[in-house]
């Protein structure tokens, strides 16, 4: 799985990292500070000093023993912007605590943290597999609408976009990269001739899907 990173020790080289992106945190005490949030491949999120470049805090995200149990957005109607990490223990305190932090893009910050989560699942063997694929997305069997005629395809509903897995290919559709315009679809002219098709729509030309 990698290392880990102990406070004070150099930060993530950029090959270790998934994402780093430069963060403001939010403190009672101590205000607002700059920090650079980095995601990294093992599934940490390690907190970086903007001036020395050395570690400030390293918390687990993935797995059964994981530091971080949820990334929300702060439910404060003046705090639309800022997310809320939540981790299980305080390395102080040792008691739980929520840690306030903005950062740009927020959507690929939380994209980059549960791709890597989903793709370390998908990467351990079903019996020592940490966190259970089926906890942290959905899986249907669908057809495809293509080359005019509908192929069966495994379509994966996952917290970061979509997923469509044929026999010999596997296609992504990020959130972030598909178009705002969006919608889904019914139609009953499907395969079985039952509602539920829809179109998925990305941005850069990516042509639409239609599956059932």
């Amino acid at each position: 799985m990698g290392r880990d990173w102990e406070k004070g020790s150099d930060g993530p080289t950029s090959e270790e990292c998934v994402g780093r992106y430069f963060s403001t945190k939010f403190s009672k005490w101590r205000g607002k500070y700059r920090r650079v949030f980095c995601v990294t491949r093992n599934g940490n999120l390690v907190t970086v000093d903007t001036t020395d470049l050395k570690v400030t805090n390293c918390w687990r995200f993935y797995g059964k023993n994981a530091d971080v149990s949820g990334i929300t957005i702060s439910g404060d109607k003046s705090e639309q912007d800022i997310l809320v990490l939540s981790v299980s223990k305080d390395a102080k305190s040792n008691k739980p605590k929520s840690i306030k932090f903005s950062c740009s893009p927020r959507s690929q910050f939380l994209t980059d943290v549960h791709v890597c989560e989903y793709n370390l699942a998908l990467a351990q063997e079903g019996g020592s597999r940490e966190t259970e694929l089926s906890s942290i997305s959905y899986t249907a069997q669908a057809s495809m609408y293509e080359s005019g005629c509908w192929n069966p395809v495994t379509l994966v509903v996952t917290k970061y976009g979509v997923r469509i897995e044929t026999l010999q290919s596997t296609e992504e559709q990020n959130y972030t990269h598909m178009s705002s315009n969006v919608a889904l679809v019914s139609l009953k002219d499907g395969n079985d001739g039952s509602s539920g098709v829809f179109g998925i729509l990305a941005d850069e030309g990516t042509p639409v899907r239609v599956l059932c």
